[in-house]
């Protein structure tokens, strides 16, 4: 079903929009604070990360630069060789310090900060590399081109900003400690054992500074933060909306409730006082107001004007109506004894053609019967194809007789009728001819008809006395198509032996004056024939558009 707005209370859809864009207003604000939190706790990681790295990368130069090298020279001057040197990593070792100053400060700062020079195969395994750091430093030796990487990681469902740096690279003097445990100062190979960090070579990147910086809690915060930031948004968002309710309800539901029920006040009844609303509070409100009790009182003047002249229109179109039923029933009246007086003509006209076919076999009869008589067999012939003329006409009143249509009749069916009497009539002594009809379906009205039977039959009982002597079998072929411009095409043809001298097209025989006049005179046609194998009429005319 179709959902109707204008079903839905204005101050509630007002409140659902509201509602909706206050809704995802609050949503987004409150994801935009979470965001930048969560930025703002991962740049103070970034800040503090590069804080430690910077802190203990000048503790590294502090020992390589100032302390050591002061170290070393001091014992010189004291009379000890490098060789007599005891290995102690409290002052040799930058690594080692920083890591001792890591413990100290973690026990001061609880705040889990993770600090590690690591390094694959490293001295102490405290500052063994994990699988991250280990392949960190493994792409470092690869590319000389990394610095430095930067990430978010997830470590026993905690989150942290993990930093990693390269670190120390192999140096020839660090080749000292670690190139072979034989060459080492003395002491070393006592405390660190003769198998890691050995074999290094010059330029190999040994280290990395691994950093983490705890987001988790940050994170949470973040969390925290927006979730009561929602619930404040939330009663914020309840409390405003019941002030705006208030405030919509007071200045601009309840002044268009009051033009709304006026107004349907007004429409139930058209001649009911108009009473003026009253002026609401603002400028647009107000001057709607004051339009709409100027377009109402002008509304119901004119539609009581409107009403009045309703009732005077209705009473003239009844009398009108009235007067317009009268002259129905009497077109009726007409009507019906018009088909009553077409009814009995067309039972006329079938009954005259009924009797002009029984005519017609009536004077067949009579001739029939003379030409019994005659003994004269040139006279008995003419006689029979008299018989077979008036046959032609005949028949085409009895398909008007027969047809719902009387003015035409479908000739198409009248070719094949008339060419099997002809063939069965008794002037026809050879019965082995034969005749095929081939037509489309056309009619014809009877002043086209009759002649058309006429000339049919001429053409059709000459080519069966003289085309095929001897009793010799043949056929006759009777073709009717209709060409443009509605001519029709009438073709006669037999395959017998062709016109004798005096049935040729310029003969002056009756049979060929009969076909010539009917063509020309009473069909406004023209004819070809053809003696090419046989002999054949081609006649064409015009067929009159039927009537009826």
């Amino acid at each position: 079903m179709k959902f109707k707005f204008n079903h839905i209370n204005i101050s509630t859809f007002v409140t659902f929009i509201n509602s909706i864009l206050f809704f995802f207003f609050f949503l987004i604000m409150i994801i935009v604070i979470n965001l930048v939190m969560k930025r703002y706790a991962l740049s103070e990681a970034e800040n503090k990360a590069k804080v430690l790295l910077d802190h203990n990368l000048a503790v590294h130069q502090y020992f390589n630069q100032t302390l050591k090298p002061d170290m070393f020279s001091y014992l010189e001057s004291l009379g000890k060789k490098n060789d007599t040197i005891i290995f102690n990593p409290v002052w040799m070792s930058s690594t080692y310090a920083i890591r001792g100053i890591n413990k100290y400060f973690d026990e001061i700062d609880k705040s889990d900060y993770y600090y590690k020079e690591c390094a694959i195969n490293a001295r102490s395994p405290e500052n063994e590399a994990d699988s991250y750091e280990m392949d960190f430093i493994k792409r470092l030796n690869s590319d000389k081109n990394i610095q430095i990487h930067s990430g978010i990681r997830e470590i026993d469902r905690r989150l942290f900003f993990t930093v990693l740096r390269r670190g120390e690279s192999m140096e020839s003097s660090c080749l000292r400690c670690h190139s072979t445990p034989d060459k080492t100062p003395r002491g070393l190979v006592e405390h660190y054992g003769p198998v890691r960090s050995f074999n290094r070579y010059t330029g190999e990147t040994v280290s990395a500074i691994s950093i983490r910086i705890p987001l988790t809690d940050a994170y949470d915060h973040a969390n925290t933060v927006s979730f009561q930031l929602s619930g404040v948004l939330v009663i914020f968002m309840m409390l405003l909306f019941a002030v705006q309710k208030k405030i919509f309800y007071r200045y601009v539901f309840v002044p268009v409730n009051s033009i709304r029920e006026r107004a349907a006040a007004a429409a139930g009844n058209l001649f009911h006082p108009w009473e003026e609303v009253t002026l609401p509070f603002g400028k647009e409100l107000s001057a709607l107001t004051s339009d709409f009790n100027i377009m109402a009182r002008s509304l119901l003047e004119n539609r009581q004007v409107l009403e009045k002249s309703v009732q005077e229109r209705t009473r003239e179109l009844e009398t009108s109506n009235s007067l317009l039923l009268e002259e129905i029933e009497q077109r009726k009246a007409v009507e019906t004894e018009l088909k009553n007086s077409l009814d009995e003509k067309e039972t006329l006209m079938k009954e005259i053609h009924h009797r002009v076919k029984n005519n017609f076999q009536m004077v067949m009869s009579l001739i029939d019967m003379q030409g019994s008589e005659v003994n004269d067999t040139a006279l008995a012939g003419k006689l029979s194809d008299l018989v077979n003329r008036i046959r032609s006409m005949s028949m085409v009143h009895e398909k008007l007789y027969l047809s719902k249509n009387i003015s035409r009749i479908n000739f198409a069916e009248y070719l094949k009728n008339i060419s099997e009497e002809i063939r069965e009539s008794r002037s026809v002594v050879n019965k082995s001819i034969t005749i095929r009809v081939i037509s489309e379906e056309v009619f014809i009205d009877i002043d086209q008809a009759i002649p058309c039977g006429l000339l049919v039959n001429e053409i059709i009982t000459n080519s069966m006395k003289h085309a095929f002597p001897l009793n010799t079998p043949g056929e006759i072929v009777i073709t009717l198509t209709m060409g443009t411009g509605n001519e029709a095409e009438l073709m006669i043809s037999d395959n017998g032996i062709g016109l004798s001298k005096e049935k040729k097209p310029d003969a002056k025989s009756f049979g060929m004056e009969l076909i010539r006049h009917i063509v020309k005179n009473q069909l406004n046609g023209e004819y070809i024939i053809n003696e090419d194998g046989g002999t054949s009429y081609l006649i064409k005319f015009k067929v009159k558009k039927a009537k009826g």
